[in-house]
């Protein structure tokens, strides 16, 4: 009988009134190469689709990635040079999490909760933990310390010490080592030499591009960490001067400035006046402008769905929402869009 069947089979327990049973943690939906996990001396690698059970350590080498998704629809990347420990994981007889401890040794990761009480999860690093409490973020783990960069929901982020902070912001950066719990600010306000240390720690909010499209989090681009330079777009045309090259390079395959474009809309959204519903319009409607149909579509992803979302995701009017989103998913699939139903119901002023 191997470790997954017996780890299924375990007893039932009981923990607060209901009933709850020890089972495997999570699948790996995707796995670069350089990713094992290990057990009791054993050593496996790591490929798409394999279970992950409690007690193994999962280890990725500098192009390792590992994508995990457990069964309350929690998700785990672990990133390359990382190093992380499936502690502990039981769930109730209602799918529910009752227990999710994870040890993160180092290297650099990214959590989403999932559908279990907030308070059910546990993440221990060298230097301290994060207590969670619904919550999308990416943390690193190196050189005595753990920094956390918040996307949405709250986490207490505590040191050895007894030291700690609560993040709550969007793209708030704390910090932790053996001595002090300390809030850094938001990734947006660094400067160069702080955006740039940010960027190492948090490599998935300068690209998400490796990440499966369910691990990709709305808010990065807030963050202003995508490119080697903040995107401060202050007009629509300023807008489209970042975008249109960036995009024309996905669409030929070249994915290394992914993230710029995001970055430049979240900028501009960022300094309009709300609600903005026809600058929004006007936005989305050059950003579609940008859409390539045809075999290039078909073969290679761009970042303009996820562009298209943002400024969605800003407009007041819920009509504009829809027809925005509905374009989104539309480039996506590479089918023919039409863009007249962006208009607002009500345009405000320019």
């Amino acid at each position: 009988m191997n470790r997954l069947v017996a780890f299924l089979v375990a007893a039932f327990l009981v923990l607060g009134g209901q009933s709850i049973a020890a089972e495997a943690t999570g699948t790996a939906l995707a796995v670069d190469v350089d990713a094992r996990a290990e057990l009791g001396g054993n050593v496996r690698v790591l490929t798409a689709g394999a279970d992950l059970a409690i007690g193994e350590t999962v280890i990725t080498d500098a192009h390792g990635l590992v994508q995990i998704k457990f069964s309350d629809e929690t998700e785990l990347v672990v990133g390359p040079n990382s190093k992380l420990v499936l502690e502990d994981y039981l769930l109730r007889n209602d799918g529910s999490v009752g227990k999710l401890a994870l040890n993160a040794l180092s290297g650099s990761f990214r959590f989403v909760t999932g559908n279990s009480r907030k308070d059910d999860y546990a993440i221990k690093t060298p230097t301290g933990t994060i207590g969670i409490r619904g919550t999308a973020f990416d943390f690193f783990v190196a050189d005595g310390v753990t920094r956390v960069l918040m996307y949405h929901g709250t986490a207490i982020l505590c040191g050895t010490g007894n030291s700690c902070v609560t993040m709550a912001g969007t793209c708030e950066v704390g910090q932790t080592d053996s001595r002090q719990s300390e809030l850094l600010g938001a990734s947006f306000t660094a400067d160069t030499t702080q955006r740039d240390s940010l960027r190492q720690s948090f490599r998935y909010a300068d690209n998400q591009q490796p990440l499966l499209e369910s691990f990709r989090i709305d808010q990065v681009p807030e963050c202003q960490l995508s490119g080697p330079t903040r995107a401060a777009a202050t007009s629509i045309a300023q807008v489209v001067e970042v975008c249109q090259p960036v995009i024309a390079e996905q669409y030929q395959g070249v994915v290394a400035r992914w993230g710029e474009c995001g970055a430049a809309v979240a900028g501009y959204l960022a300094g309009l006046d709300l609600p903005a519903d026809q600058q929004i319009a006007d936005l989305a409607a050059e950003l579609a402008d940008l859409f390539e149909p045809g075999p290039n579509c078909s073969a290679n992803e761009t970042e303009l769905p996820e562009a298209l979302l943002l400024a969605a995701g800003q407009s007041a009017d819920q009509g504009q929402q829809e027809a925005i989103s509905e374009i989104a998913a539309t480039i996506r699939d590479c089918s023919a869009i039409q863009t007249r139903a962006i208009q607002p119901a009500q345009a405000s002023p320019n």
